[in-house]
């Protein structure tokens, strides 16, 4: 099996499910008081926003990798699926989810 086989969406999964081993909590802002914004409001960068980001990064580099077609994206569709699974069930058990 190929690296290009497995689903990428496993990297939020285990970076979120680290932090929350770890006990770091989502809603600290990272960069202090916040980032002022043209339109004068405050940005507090967090946890909970990295994540975001790199989840979105991450959906659109799978998005562009199902557009391949053979058997190791046949895989990769259904890790992907499995993973969502383990999303799913994280989201609906744990509380901190």
């Amino acid at each position: 099996m190929s690296l290009a086989a497995l689903p990428l969406t496993i990297i939020p999964f285990i970076l979120y499910n680290l932090l929350m081993i770890m006990g770091v909590d989502l809603s600290t802002s990272l960069v202090g008081d916040g980032i002022t914004m043209m339109s004068g409001g405050v940005w507090k960068l967090t946890w909970g926003d990295v994540l975001l980001l790199i989840g979105i990064v991450v959906l659109f580099i799978e998005i562009v990798k199902a557009t391949y077609t053979g058997t190791a994206s046949m895989i990769d569709h259904g890790l992907s699926m499995v993973v969502f699974i383990a999303f799913l069930v994280e989201f609906l058990m744990v509380s901190q989810a």
